[in-house]
C-alpha cells in the first residue's frame, strides 16, 4: 500500500512539472521590432529585411512591425551596410519585447524592452 501511493504521488509530482515545463517552452510572445528614432539615434531610411527567429519582416524608415514567436529564447538578424548583425535574446514569462533597430545599431544596452501581455 506505501509503495503504491509513493508512485502515484510521484506521477502527479512529474504531471505536474511537465505541465510547467510545457508551458514555459511553449508560450507565445510579440516581438515588436521599431525603426523609429530612440534618444539620440535617428531612423534608419533604408528598407530594412530583419529576421526574427525564421519570421522574416521588411522595415521602413519610422515604422513598427510585430512577430509572433514561441519559447523563451530569441535570434533577430539583419543586415546594415554590409555588416550581418545577429543578437540573441530571452523574453520572460507573460512578457512581450520592444526592439529599436537603431539603438541595436549603435550599441545601445536599452536596444530592448519588455512590456506586459495585453489582450
Amino acid at each position: 500500500m506505501n509503495r503504491r501511493l509513493i508512485f502515484r504521488i510521484s506521477f502527479i509530482f512529474a504531471l505536474i512539472l511537465l505541465g510547467v515545463i510545457l508551458f514555459y517552452i511553449g508560450q507565445q510572445h510579440k516581438v515588436f521590432v521599431d525603426n523609429k528614432s530612440f534618444k539620440d539615434y535617428k531612423y534608419i531610411n533604408d528598407t530594412l529585411i530583419v529576421k526574427v527567429d525564421d519570421i522574416e519582416l521588411k522595415l521602413r524608415k519610422n515604422s513598427r512591425k510585430v512577430a509572433n514567436v514561441v519559447g523563451p529564447k530569441h535570434k533577430i538578424t539583419f543586415e546594415y551596410n554590409g555588416q550581418v548583425i545577429e543578437k540573441e535574446f530571452k523574453i520572460p514569462i507573460n512578457q512581450n519585447a520592444i526592439i529599436n533597430i537603431p539603438a541595436l545599431i549603435n550599441g545601445d544596452e536599452d536596444y530592448i524592452s519588455y512590456d506586459s501581455m495585453r489582450k
